[in-house]
Parts: C-alpha cells; sequence; structure tokens
C-alpha cells in the first residue's frame, strides 16, 4: 500500500509492533528479511537492529522524548540524559485485544522488553463485549484489568504522568471513561493524556526513528555507515 501510495519501491523500513510476549525480535527481522525490507539502525538498538515496542513509538509520533539535535549524535545524546523522567501509561485497546504498559521513561526510543511491566487481555478486546451475559459484566472486567496494572506497575508512589491511547477502539467514550475513573481513584492529580491520533501515532513515531537513523551511531561509527544509511532510507 505504501509501494502504491508512493509510486515507488520501499527498500527500508522502521517497523513498531504491539507489546506481547513471545514477540520477539528475531521474528520481526525475519519478516523484514523475508519481504526485502532492509533494517535502519536505530539509536541504541545493539547489533541485532532491534525495532521499536509501540510504547516507544507512539511517544515520538506525539513528538515527546525526541531529541532536537538528532543530527548531532553526542549533543542528541546530552540532550536526551536531561530529559524529565516520566511514568507512562500506554494503552492499546483495539477489537481483538485490550494490551497495556505502565513505566517510567525519559528518551522515546528504548529497547527494554515492555510486557514485564504490563498487561495483555486477548478476552477484552472491544468485540470480546458481546460474549458476556450483559455488557456491563464486560466493563467491570475492563475496569479490573486496567485497575491490576496501574496498582502493579506503579501505585500511588509512581503517579502516572502521561497516558498515551492507541488502537482503533482507544476513543470508545465508556472506556475513556474507565481509564479516567480508575486514574483518579488513585492519583489526585490527572494525568496529560495524547489521544488526537490513536491510529497512526506509533507509525508517525517509527518514521521519526526513521528519519533519525543515519546519525544514530556514534560519531568515531557513523562515517563509514552515514551515506549508506542516507541513501537507502525511505523517509
Amino acid at each position: 500500500m505504501v509501494e502504491e501510495k508512493l509510486g515507488h519501491k520501499v527498500g527500508s523500513a522502521v517497523v513498531t509492533s504491539p507489546n506481547l510476549v513471545a514477540l520477539y525480535y528475531e521474528d520481526i527481522n525475519d519478516a523484514m528479511e523475508y519481504v526485502g525490507l532492509k533494517r535502519l539502525h536505530l539509536k541504541a538498538s545493539g547489533p541485532d537492529s532491534q525495532q521499536p515496542h509501540e510504547a516507544f513509538a507512539a511517544d515520538a509520533g506525539y513528538g515527546i522524548g525526541l531529541c532536537s539535535h538528532y543530527k548531532d549524535y553526542d549533543k542528541c545524546d546530552d540532550e536526551e540524559h536531561q530529559m524529565p523522567s516520566r511514568q507512562v501509561l500506554t494503552i492499546l485497546y483495539t477489537k481483538s485485544a485490550l494490551i497495556m504498559y505502565n513505566a517510567p521513561r525519559k528518551k522515546a526510543l528504548g529497547f527494554y522488553d515492555p510486557p514485564v511491566r504490563g498487561g495483555t487481555y486477548f478476552f477484552l478486546g472491544y468485540d470480546n463485549i458481546h460474549n458476556n451475559p450483559k455488557e456491563e459484566y464486560y466493563w467491570e472486567n475492563v475496569k479490573d484489568a486496567v485497575m491490576e496494572v496501574l496498582l502493579r506497575y506503579g501505585g500511588e508512589r509512581y503517579p502516572v504522568s502521561q497516558v498515551f491511547m492507541l488502537g482503533q477502539s482507544a476513543l470508545n467514550p465508556t472506556f475513556l471513561d474507565i481509564v479516567n475513573s480508575s486514574i483518579s481513584a488513585i492519583y489526585e492529580e490527572k494525568p496529560e493524556f495524547f489521544l488526537s491520533d490513536p491510529t497512526f501515532a506509533a507509525a508517525k513515531g517509527a518514521a521519526e526513528f526513521a528519519i533519525r537513523a543515519p546519525w544514530s551511531l556514534p560519531t568515531h561509527w557513523a562515517k563509514s555507515t552515514r551515506l549508506e544509511q542516507a541513501g537507502d532510507a525511505d523517509l
């Protein structure tokens, strides 16, 4: 679809995926290799060219946690170290699943394993509302899941400062009320919500990482690879 829209072949990409247990970087890399996509080296991604989870890409999609001097590795690194710490709740709510991740972070791009600080509930996707004797039973289960993640991976000691809502069902009014009431039940101060682009925020974040890829290696490595990456990247 992208190639049809652009009118030319896409040779490289940054791929973002949900925070699923047992979905490994090797699986994503193998899929990219199978369809002929070159992996771009991302800052701090390590030798295996890890790809970002949606929890990180959504930050970048909204312009959060990105350094302004990305063409200068050292300046970007200094800027990232000075970024304030944030307790971020990322919620992916689709027709088939409810996936949440609650953890502190500073910069947008990170590569530790998100599933260890969240919850994945395939039985709580929006379409599962029809699998309950009454609709309120479904919403009670959703609220229990949201509260579980908030309390287990933050609690009163670590108030949520930002909430990123992702997925085609994320703006459901009842669901938003549950998320808001659950947060209000634990924390006095309301966090900042990011929900203006729940469907494409993570994809836009992946594009931000791709733009920065040619400059994402330390200075003493960059000269030998920068031109090759810049020439192959589809921005």
